[in-house]
């Protein structure tokens, strides 16, 4: 009797540790996907602007919000009787949409990276069409380059002021969340035509791929 008792006991230790487990696992791994989620819906220009302050202020009470949310998520789940059913399930979801998001290049095929890679080229080149409106000309950036890059370039207004005429796809390299492509562009400058080597720097943000550094290379 006492054996029983012992290896019930047991079990009911290790039945509790793993609920105990799985609860926390829920709740980090919902609080960040939540933060995520605030991020990118956050307006990526506006929030560049703000005060250093306001925006650590901002990003404490929305921290805070998120966990207060999350633990009373939890309670509610854990008190249903296929409650850890349930946070196993996400826990699993969100643990493969971490996966992606840390590897998402390798979720797509050469030809798509390449498709991406040439879209988002011809918007830079058209960046400096004078017909385009300042919320043009914004929209066309953060949805072409990543937020900090798109920050920097409205600051310094840097665009490009040649012509596209060609790009010729060199190479593709995945890298972790990143994907490296290496193309010759073709321009017109001055009634003459140029080649020039660049890598251009791809970056996973807000469910699409974006322009997050442009490098000119060697041509030899």
């Amino acid at each position: 009797m006492q054996e029983t008792g012992m290896s019930k006991k047991q079990g009911d230790l290790k039945d509790g540790l793993f609920t105990n487990v799985m609860r926390a696992l829920f709740m980090i791994l919902l609080s960040i996907f939540l933060y995520l989620v605030y991020v990118s819906f956050n307006d990526p220009i506006e929030a560049l602007y703000i005060n250093s302050f306001v925006f650590i202020i901002m990003t404490i009470s929305v921290i805070g919000l998120i966990l207060f949310i999350i633990t009373q998520i939890t309670k509610v789940i854990a008190s249903k009787p296929f409650g850890l059913l349930i946070m196993s399930f996400v826990n699993t979801a969100l643990i493969f949409f971490f996966i992606y998001q840390l590897f998402a290049p390798y979720f797509y095929s050469t030809e798509t990276l390449e498709q991406t890679g040439i879209n988002a080229i011809k918007t830079y080149y058209q960046l400096s069409d004078d017909k385009l409106s300042e919320d043009q000309r914004e929209k066309m950036l953060t949805t072409t380059f990543t937020n900090n890059t798109a920050f920097s370039m409205m600051q310094r207004e840097n665009y490009p002021n040649t012509k596209l005429q060609k790009i010729d796809i060199q190479t593709i390299e995945r890298e972790y969340y990143l994907y490296y492509l290496t193309a010759s562009i073709e321009i017109e400058e001055d009634s003459s035509t140029k080649n020039q080597l660049y890598q251009f720097e791809f970056k996973s943000e807000s469910g699409r791929f974006k322009i997050n550094g442009i490098k000119a290379l060697d041509n030899n």
